[in-house]
């Protein structure tokens, strides 16, 4: 949805147009007769959105939403001089999320008009892997058994898994003793590699889905003293997990 007089430019910029006030006769725009503001990239999930001042005068811009998967914008207010961009990184829970935009334009402290205009913003899938949330199921000297939920409204896809702490200083790593089960998800491997506390996320050896809504169950193999020998064991209750998805990583606090 895009609103307040915009024009899509042929590199899939948007500029916007529609301008109100009594003294918008000084102010001219550098390159299109008929934009003001354009903002680059909302369509784009995984590209930060540009906004850029194409009048010459000072331009006050504010970002607001009463979009319930709204999550902010940094900055939700900046000042652009004449010619001026500014990156905002847009958050929210679901993509996409429609975001109101006032930008005042003004000229030695006069303001001169101003831009009024409802814009969607794609948000990438790192505010929905910022989302997920575990449960421990099965804890101690054997297997590590935890669940994920998804409770957002768009899946993730995570492509790697590592461990940032747990409970116990002597759970050096997960592994080293059998290379087939360092991972379990629905019963099969998807770790090959050790996986080291407070070391590296390791890469799944295939992508794991999480739908929204849905749960799914874990299981490392045990936790083991540095070296990971078969007689290793080092039993944890509580552990910070890292997931990675294609987006950014997130850590899942694991509690017993």
């Amino acid at each position: 949805m895009i609103t307040g007089g915009a024009i899509m430019t042929a590199t899939g910029t948007v500029a916007f147009s529609d301008i109100s006030g009594s003294r918008t006769a000084s102010v001219n725009v550098a390159d299109d007769p008929n934009a003001y503001l354009a903002i680059e990239n909302a369509d784009i999930a995984d590209e930060t959105s540009v906004f850029t001042n194409l009048t010459n005068v000072e331009m006050e811009v504010t970002l607001d939403s009463d979009d319930l998967d709204y999550g902010g914008a940094t900055p939700e207010e900046f000042t652009l001089g004449a010619g001026e961009s500014q990156e905002v990184e847009i958050d929210g829970t679901d993509s996409p999320v429609s975001v109101q935009v006032d930008a005042v334009l003004q000229d030695g402290g006069s303001i001169l008009g101003n831009i009024e205009l409802e814009r969607e913003f794609a948000v990438p899938q790192v505010a929905a892997i910022e989302d997920v949330e575990g449960t421990v199921n099965s804890r101690g000297s054997g297997a590590y058994e935890f669940t994920l939920t998804n409770p957002s409204d768009v899946p993730v896809e995570l492509v790697g898994v590592g461990v940032d702490w747990t409970n116990n200083p002597d759970a050096y790593q997960v592994g080293g003793h059998n290379p087939d089960g360092i991972l379990l998800f629905e019963d099969n491997s998807v770790v090959d590699s050790t996986i080291v506390v407070g070391g590296d996320v390791q890469d799944l050896t295939q992508t794991v889905t999480l739908e929204p809504g849905e749960e799914y169950v874990f299981e490392f193999d045990r936790f083991r003293e540095e070296g990971g020998g078969g007689g290793s064991q080092a039993p944890v209750q509580d552990a910070d997990v890292v997931l990675e998805g294609d987006e950014g990583q997130t850590t899942v606090e694991l509690r017993a």
